[in-house]
């Protein structure tokens, strides 16, 4: 199953037989080593494989070719870190005891800073290793392959491109896992796998199947890790030495040990390192490769500083070059790979030379395009000749310093946006669109997972390069990190762009320069990880925090605020950043879980250019958030008007068609500027903005006011607030009344939920139950249509009804609240003059008959409550016939009394009778109902100072500090 699954106990006097016949058998499997353990004492047999024959027995003419790649290490710091090493490679070409050369090739470049890119071309994907190894095996070699990782690595290994899957836990699974694997490498082409699956056992002593963080060494038995592949190299090349019929060999092995984040651990390799090259030279027709694929570029100091940036695209490259490789090369392969020590070129030349070693048209040809750095290379190379990664930085001298750009240039941040929003949409579609695992059920898959969507913060190091009829720009993205971090999350990102001022922009490349590791328990499994952030409590498992995500809106990104638009009732949102006069970005997100939009952006263009082409076409489905386009001005003039419009259609849960509503403005002035769509502060409605509702925090008053509603359905309405089924069932036995049981339910929702306990949240999970009249109440809307409330300018005389004392249980009618918590219930305006009668309201026969109507309401689901609660009991109890019967009178009196209540009505009052006491000075006056229950008329009217105004109340006078109540239309 590829790893250790049982021990074979073995006694003294059969263990050298047991163990002569254990090393045949994984000599036939390809292994070249065992594995003894005494007690806890680990031990390994490192033996030769069964090495190929040449036919007819026939001596070997070839040269062998050993590939050694050091993962992440630059040629500075190989310098700086490797002195024993360096100083060999010196001494081999210095003294003549030494029948062998070194080579040093100092403009070797990096094309990328991934080392699947760099090597692409010399044994991994696109091409593959099979590609290399098939054409050395069609010359007669043999082929073994090297790697110090666990093969079921979660970020996986080279022979499977580095693909990132979950590690296996069961013996089933290994099984199933071990026999895709078997399945790749036959494609390989590879005769030997040596002490690859080595790496596994010792790299669980650690609790690890990789070492690219930690720990700071690696070791077995008092050895370096890296000292076993060494040795076993070095054991199979002189085994070939001997043998001068065995066919020649081409070897790949690849070392992890520079892959963490001190730039320390290479250290470890130095003295065997030194002793391996060495022993390299001493062997006469075998020619020694070593390079790395870039520089450490998980250092803080190649993330700081720009010297570390350029050392992350300056490997390094030596070869060691004997005496009988020498001879079989020839003078001028030998002159030309001289020569080149001193020019600029990539893995790609390394590739074409190895290709071309005993190509018959190609060995001897001096067009670098056929035999790579065995022919004499360009002299005036430059990296605009080689196919380099966009975010690559060039060794030539000042190459990228071509257009230097200043950080967060306000002319650049389309460019950012475009990336950043770029970026969101791919977290967005892989949550979306892949599995987790079977972790998430596909109808939870809305919008973002536990992968948050990336808030901009700022972008720096931006350069800027022409090329031909585009224009390439590269910058550090820094991006808001998610919470329990503080460290910035950072994107190194390549736009291209028209040089002419044309539509479209291309997000060419991007590489996580900041860890991403630390993010591996709390990633959605279909996310890519170098794509997320998360945060540190949350988890893989099923969880409602993808509906929290599409509505985090920030406040700003990229020091602009974000403006806010309603398209249709609180669900659909537009949104639009405005960076100074140069330019703007426009997102849009449908907050709720209830419907799908069908949208299309159209626009002006006149003098501006688009990132994403006009007209854009999106299905925006429940709880999902897209960027749509950003926008550049190219003229400092602005002749043409900027317009915006969206073309809208909506389909509801229940239903199976999409309803169409129209052409809508999307520049309207109707606009908030609001922080993560939670209720404007105050100083914002100082400004005069509009207050959201359903986007509003919640606050204990709106919860009392519906609890006697939500008594009814409130068993219901806990899962779909997440409230634990232990937690709902406390509450059961906690309270005894369902009013209580509700009130406490939300209550626990609000206060767990903190500042995203909006109320349209709340309306959303109500509506899911069916319990769509209990939401609209919670909002003050009719049929699920957000209200909106302005600010009552300084000045306005107003008029407002405080409702007192509805009864024991009954609603109050909430329509708005001011800062001491009076609760006011408005009559529409029907003033001429845009303001409030005191006369009118007391007067209004209408008025009066809607307080009667909320109390009619109220009363029913307040008998429905308690008749339920009554039942429960009942069921609970299990009483006798006869105490079923007593309790049936109890309930039939209780109705008997509420109906009598419910018949009592409130005097009227007529247009022509007024009530005494009103006047232009009076601001309060008391009215009786029929059953004595009060209501409260308070006018306010426009002080006599700035900063206060006077109400009485009963006679007592108190100041208050000036707040601005809200006023609401109600039909």
């Amino acid at each position: 199953m590829g790893k250790i699954s049982k021990w074979t106990p073995i006694s003294n006097k059969r263990m050298t037989k047991t163990v002569q016949n254990a090393v045949e058998t994984n000599r036939r499997n390809e292994f070249g080593f065992l594995f003894l353990r005494c007690g806890n004492l680990l031990q390994v047999l490192i033996f030769p494989p069964m090495l190929q024959k040449l036919k007819d027995g026939r001596d070997r003419h070839n040269i062998n070719v050993n590939v050694i790649l050091l993962d992440s290490i630059s040629r500075p710091h190989f310098y700086r870190s490797l002195p024993r090493t360096v100083d060999v490679l010196r001494k081999i070409s210095r003294d003549p005891s030494f029948k062998a050369t070194t080579l040093d090739f100092e403009l070797f470049q990096s094309v990328d800073d991934n080392v699947v890119t760099n090597t692409a071309k010399t044994v991994k994907a696109p091409l593959g290793v099979e590609v290399l190894f098939g054409t050395f095996k069609r010359w007669g070699y043999q082929t073994l392959f090297q790697e110090d990782l666990c093969w079921f690595d979660r970020w996986g290994v080279a022979l499977t491109d580095l693909e990132i899957r979950r590690k296996p836990s069961t013996d089933s699974e290994f099984i199933e896992r071990w026999k895709e694997f078997q399945e790749i490498i036959k494609k390989k082409l590879i005769d030997n796998f040596g002490l690859m699956h080595f790496s596994g056992t010792v790299l669980e002593k650690y609790n690890e199947t990789n070492h690219f963080e930690t720990p700071p060494k690696v070791c077995l038995n008092g050895q370096f890790f890296s000292k076993y592949f060494m040795d076993y190299l070095q054991m199979v090349y002189t085994a070939i030495n001997k043998d001068s019929t065995a066919k020649p060999l081409i070897s790949y092995m690849h070392f992890n040990t520079g892959h963490e984040y001190t730039g320390k651990r290479i250290r470890n390799t130095d003295t065997n390192l030194a002793e391996f090259i060495t022993n390299m030279a001493a062997l006469p027709d075998t020619l020694t490769m070593i390079f790395s694929d870039h520089g450490n570029k998980n250092t803080y100091y190649s993330q700081h500083s720009e010297e570390g940036r350029r050392e992350v695209f300056d490997p390094v490259f030596f070869m060691v070059i004997p005496g009988g490789v020498e001879k079989i090369l020839g003078k001028e392969r030998m002159t030309a790979i001289v020569k080149n020590q001193r020019r600029l070129f990539t893995f790609l030349d390394v590739h074409r030379a190895l290709m071309s070693l005993k190509d018959p048209v190609k060995m001897f040809s001096q067009n670098t395009s056929l035999a790579g750095i065995f022919a004499v290379l360009p002299e005036n190379r430059t990296c605009a000749n080689l196919s380099l990664m966009p975010l690559t930085l060039c060794k030539c001298e000042d190459f990228d310093r071509y257009n230097s750009v200043k950080d967060n240039s306000d002319s650049h941040k389309w460019l950012a946006e475009f990336a950043l929003g770029t970026l969101n949409n791919a977290i967005q579609k892989q949550h979306m669109g892949g599995d987790d695992g079977g972790q998430l059920l596909s109808i939870l898959k809305e919008g973002y997972g536990n992968c948050r969507r990336l808030v901009g913060k700022s972008f720096t190091n931006i350069v800027q390069r022409t090329q031909g009829e585009y224009i390439t720009t590269t910058m550090n993205i820094n991006v808001i990190p998610p919470p329990g971090y503080n460290e910035d999350e950072v994107f190194k990102v390549s736009v291209k762009q028209y040089a002419q001022a044309d539509d479209k922009l291309w997000l060419t490349s991007f590489v996580r320069v900041s860890k991403y590791s630390k993010f591996e328990s709390c990633a959605d499994k279909s996310v890519d990880i170098k794509l997320c952030a998360c945060a540190k409590q949350e988890t893989t498992e099923p969880i409602n925090s993808g509906q929290k995500r599409a509505k985090e809106v920030p406040n700003k990104m990229f020091a602009s605020t974000t403006i806010l638009k309603d398209l249709h009732s609180g669900c659909l949102l537009f949104l639009r950043r405005n960076h100074r006069t140069f330019s703007l970005a426009l997102e849009v997100t449908n907050v709720c879980f209830d419907r799908t939009y069908k949208f299309e952006l159209s626009g002006s263009s006149g003098e501006r250019v688009y990132s994403i082409i006009l007209p854009i076409y999106l299905e925006l489905a429940p709880k999902t958030f897209y960027f749509l386009t950003s926008v550049n001005r190219y003229t400092s003039k602005d002749s043409y008007p900027l317009n915006f419009y969206a073309d809208i259609k909506v389909k509801y849960t229940d239903f199976d068609k999409f309803k169409d509503l129209g052409k809508i403005d999307c520049m309207a002035t109707e606009e908030t500027k609001t922080p993560g769509l939670l209720a404007t502060s105050g100083g914002e409605a100082e400004n005069g903005d509009i207050i959201d509702l359903r986007t509003s925090v919640v606050t204990e008053l709106q919860l009392s006011d519906i609890s006697d509603d939500v008594g009814t359905c409130w068993r219901e309405l806990g899962p779909k607030l997440d409230i634990p089924s232990a937690k709902i069932q406390n509450l059961d036995n906690d309270y005894y009344c369902s009013r209580d049981k509700a009130n406490a339910l939300l209550l626990m929702w609000q206060q767990r939920e903190g500042s995203s306990a909006v109320a349209g949240r709340l309306a959303d999970a109500l509506v899911s139950i069916e319990k769509k009249c209990i939401a609209e109440k919670l909002l003050g809307a009719d049929h699920g249509k957000l209200p909106m409330c302005r600010n009552i300018p300084k000045g306005h005389v107003i008029s407002l009804t405080v409702i007192h004392d509805l009864g024991v249980g009954l609603d109050k009618s909430l329509v708005c609240e001011d800062a001491q918590g009076n609760k006011f219930m408005v009559k529409a305006f029907n003033s001429s003059e845009n303001f409030l009668k005191l006369e009118e309201t007391l007067v209004s026969r209408r008025f009066l008959e809607t307080v009667v109507d909320e109390k009619k309401e109220s009363l029913k689901r307040y008998i429905s409550a308690q008749l339920q609660d009554q039942r429960l009991q009942m069921k609970k109890e299990q009483p006798a016939r006869g105490d079923v019967n007593m309790r049936r009178k109890r309930i039939q009196q209780m109705m008997k009394a509420w109906s009598n209540r419910f018949c009592n009505k409130p005097r009227h009052f007529s247009e022509s009778d007024p009530p005494k006491g009103i006047g232009s000075k009076n601001p309060l006056l008391r009215l009786r109902s029929g059953d004595k229950e009060a209501c409260v008329l308070l006018s306010i009217s426009k002080p006599s100072s700035d900063e206060e105004y006077q109400t009485k109340d009963s006679g007592a006078g108190k100041k208050h500090r000036r707040t601005h109540n809200c006023l609401q239309k109600k039909n």
